[in-house]
């Protein structure tokens, strides 16, 4: 099955692939457009057999699983073992053509990775560099949370959606970046993840979770969700991206009194953003060899130029006493 789609604005790609394929790939992408042109055409074979490749040049992509790449002139030819998350697959790419074939690919992984990584080498040639935040848009402005694990980034972000009238960006990860001299926030689209607490603390305030969620999900401490599923759930859109007017470093719990401390100092900002502002999977590795390029991360210029506040406590509570 053949489609042309424009993702976030900002690739269009042609893609053969079977229709649970591409429906693999609408759960996963918000707003997927139709387009007129292409800059990848990509091919996409799942459950074909293939040679293993044990020599080249090992490579870690972000947030994706080992390759070891080889290129013979402008053919790249891209092989990756089975590995704990990810299938035995190989990708050859010859200029914008792209061949995907996989052992045994579960939910489109393999793809769905590919695209994300060209989001990536696009949005890293407009020199835009990733935080590990999550994002909502209010009131057509982009707002990061950040902060240490388990500061309560996803907390933040549900808290805004369901109560405060704004709509999601990024779960995880967020890019940013100046365009036309402002700066801009954008998402990419990982699954989202909360733990089971932050749902009986809505039920103790007596709220009919049926009203927001369509099956709750109580079979383990987490509750998974992908783009379409956290959208219809709890009847919201996901946006790419919006202009960024402010970052929150959080520490939220539901312990103690919620508090903002507006407009922190440009040190502690830097600090803060240099200690928890990039994850343990920043890796950078062009596995498809289209720009090979790195981020540079400014935190200074950012610091100096967008309003940093600090979030303690519980946030949840605080927002459904307004509500």
């Amino acid at each position: 099955m053949l489609n042309v789609i424009n993702i976030g604005g900002l690739i269009n790609l042609k893609i053969y692939a079977p229709s649970e394929t591409l429906t693999d790939i609408s759960k996963r992408f918000a707003n997927i457009k139709k387009s007129d042109y292409h800059d990848f055409e990509i091919y996409y074979r799942n459950f074909v057999d293939f040679s293993e490749i044990k020599e080249g040049t090992k490579v870690l992509p972000f947030r994706n699983a080992m390759y070891i790449v080889n290129q013979i002139d402008e053919k790249v030819i891209a092989y990756s073992p089975k590995q704990k998350y990810s299938c035995e697959n190989l990708v050859i790419r010859e200029k914008n053509k792209i061949d995907i074939l996989c052992r045994d690919d579960h939910d489109s992984k393999i793809l769905i990775r590919l695209i994300t990584e060209l989001l990536i080498r696009k949005l890293l040639e407009k020199n835009f560099f990733p935080i590990h935040a999550s994002c909502i848009m209010k009131d057509d402005e982009a707002i990061l949370f950040f902060g240490g694990k388990n500061s309560g980034k996803s907390t933040a972000l549900f808290t805004h959606i369901l109560l405060n009238d704004a709509y999601p960006i990024s779960n995880d990860i967020t890019f940013v970046g100046k365009e036309n001299g402002k700066w801009q926030a954008f998402g990419l689209p990982y699954d989202i993840t909360f733990d089971k607490d932050i749902f009986y603390q809505l039920e103790s305030k007596k709220i009919n979770l049926d009203t927001f969620i369509n099956a709750p999900k109580y079979e383990s401490n987490k509750i998974r969700f992908d783009v379409s599923e956290f959208s219809n759930a709890f009847g919201t859109n996901w946006i790419w991206h919006a202009p960024l007017s402010t970052i929150n470093f959080v520490n939220l719990n539901k312990e103690n009194v919620f508090s903002e401390v507006s407009n922190i100092s440009l040190e502690d900002s830097i600090l803060e953003l240099d200690k928890y502002g990039k994850d343990k999977n920043f890796s950078f590795g062009d596995y498809l060899k289209l720009n090979n390029l790195y981020p540079t991360f400014e935190y200074e210029n950012l610091s100096k130029e967008v309003r940093f506040n600090k979030l303690e406590g519980n946030i949840l509570k605080h927002y459904l006493r307004r509500k």
